[in-house]
């Protein structure tokens, strides 16, 4: 059995302040901690004494400083209050600091005087939630894809390179031609895929050249190219796709 505590942060005193209220979940956060608790969870409400906590991730973000193994978690984010992308960097970042214990618990909401003074239509709040879950999902997929993507493209590059100069071996072709093409087919892929206007230019030339002068070697040099131009053309992509992922009916929330 795992115990846990959970954390509504209400204003119940008023010769209490918030920042004493805060102080004081943290310390039950810490001691818990210390007792060996899995777990403590973090409520979110707004505008009112109900629960002083707007944000769960921030208190994640505070408790992960003075704790060491016991799990933080959201109880939970209000998904239909955020732009779905800025949660997703906000959520990597808390769970980054924690060192991974971030337990993400996502809710719909229900307070129908937080919907209006968001300018949010509680009667959508379901079917905005399900698109916001979606799209934390496909926004995660994507990180841990494209972490890999530059490797994949540089090893392919190599291989079509290592092909080419055995050909060139075998069949006696001039082996600029053979680099030259090779490098042309697998820079024109990473051309559509990452929009970088000067990669065909650049690995068509460098790597033709390369690989006449080096041979079998210049596969080599051809992959650790591609994968140099992937990953930079990448970082310049990386805002592209949080925009296109995110509708524009929710991009000023």
């Amino acid at each position: 059995m795992e115990f846990g505590i959970f954390n509504l942060m209400g204003a119940r005193e008023p010769e209490k302040t918030a920042a004493q209220v805060f102080a004081e979940v943290a310390e039950q956060t810490r001691l818990a901690d210390e007792l060996g608790y899995s777990i403590a969870w973090f409520a979110e409400h707004h505008f009112s004494n109900y629960c002083l906590c707007a944000s769960p991730l921030m208190m994640v973000a505070h408790c992960a400083s003075i704790t060491q193994k016991i799990r933080l978690g959201t109880a939970v984010v209000v998904l239909p209050l955020y732009n779905p992308a800025r949660l997703a960097a906000e959520v990597a970042t808390a769970d980054a600091l924690s060192n991974g214990r971030l337990m993400l618990g996502i809710g719909a909401g229900y307070q129908p005087y937080e919907f209006d003074r968001f300018g949010v239509d509680l009667k959508q709040n379901l079917e905005m939630t399900e698109e916001a879950g979606r799209m934390q999902r496909y926004l995660v997929a994507l990180a841990e894809n494209e972490r890999l993507r530059p490797f994949l493209l540089g090893v392919a590059a190599a291989v079509v390179g290592l092909i080419a100069a055995v050909t060139v071996q075998i069949v006696k072709t001039s082996v600029v031609d053979v680099y030259t093409a090779a490098m042309a087919i697998a820079s024109f892929g990473i051309l559509l895929r990452f929009h970088a206007k000067l990669t065909v230019l650049y690995v068509v030339l460098g790597c033709g050249a390369i690989g006449a002068l080096l041979q079998v070697t210049g596969a080599v040099v051809a992959g650790v190219t591609v994968y140099l131009l992937a990953a930079r053309a990448m970082r310049v992509r990386e805002l592209d796709v949080l925009t296109r992922v995110v509708p524009r009916s929710r991009r000023s929330r």
